[in-house]
């Protein structure tokens, strides 16, 4: 997302304009095995800290439902840093809901057998 953007035909490369914040998706079809929909997954979401708390992320994920409809995808998926309580909460205030928990372990510290 650019603000302030001067010539908005002008190519990405020789934009004049303030970086705001992006977001990147992709589709992650449902396996046969699993009886869960097709998915449109949100890798990233991101907004500079002076564009937060204002429309910018709303208006991403809007864009991103509207790409998932556009697509057939009934469901809009994300992982959030458990220790990321403000956009834990901002999720929430948007009808998210926690569906697993994401666990790591490193090859080194992996317990086996």
């Amino acid at each position: 997302a650019l603000d302030d953007l001067t010539k908005p035909t002008a190519p990405i490369e020789t934009a004049e304009a303030t970086f705001a914040g992006f977001i990147t998706i992709s589709v992650e079809p449902t396996p046969d095995a699993f009886a869960w929909p097709d998915r449109l997954v949100i890798s990233d979401l991101y907004v500079t800290p002076e564009y937060r708390g204002g429309y910018l992320a709303d208006r991403l994920i809007t864009r991103a439902a509207q790409v998932a409809r556009e697509d057939g995808r009934s469901e809009l998926a994300l992982t959030v840093d458990v220790d990321n309580k403000r956009a834990l909460s901002y999720y929430k205030k948007l009808g998210f809901d926690i569906a697993q928990h994401g666990m790591r372990v490193s090859v080194e510290d992996l317990h086996l057998g």
